[in-house]
Formats: structure tokens, sequence, C-alpha cells
């Protein structure tokens, strides 16, 4: 019982920080690089989770599947040409390496 109320204890001082950071982040100039970072990653979390919120309830149906996976194949094959490394579809992890093509 005492291990559960030291991770409670600790996961209560991490909210109380997070929280803390998060204020004084805001106060920053919007210019600052620090303010910027956490603004670009909440974007990029908002965007993932409106693709998710689109793939879940297209994927059943058979005509808008292939279409998205299309898309999805197409913003892949973006990724290669402007990063060099893939991200998407099968070659995810898979060692891919597209400089020996």
């Amino acid at each position: 019982m005492e291990l559960v109320r030291d991770l409670l204890i600790f996961i209560a001082v991490m909210f109380a920080l997070y929280i803390v950071l998060i204020v004084v982040i805001s106060m920053l100039p919007n210019d600052n690089p620090l303010k910027r970072i956490p603004t670009a990653l909440s974007y990029r979390i908002g965007a993932t989770l409106a693709a998710g919120m689109i793939a879940v309830p297209v994927e059943p149906i058979p005509g808008l599947d292939v279409l998205y996976d299309i898309d999805e194949d197409y913003r892949c094959d973006a990724d290669i040409s402007h990063r060099g490394t893939p991200l998407c579809g099968s070659n995810r992890g898979s060692g891919y390496n597209p400089s020996r093509r």
C-alpha cells in the first residue's frame, strides 16, 4: 500500500511540474523557440488525431479505404523525397534505404 501511495505522490508532483512548465512557456514571447516547439508539437498531435478519426470510420467502407490507402502511399513517397527516410507503409522499420534504389 505504501508503494501505491508513493506512486500517486510522484504522479501528482510530475503533473504539478508539467502545469508549471506550461504556464512558464506560455508567458514567453511568441518568437522564442522554446514556445514554438510545444506549439508545433501540439499541431502535429492534433493532425495525427484528426487523421485517426478519419481513418477508423473509412477503413470498413470498400471503395473509400482504397482511396485513403492511395493517399497514404502518396504522402509516404513525399516523405522519402524530402527526408530521405520513409516512415509509412510497408517500409517502416524494414531497413529500407532510398539511396540503394
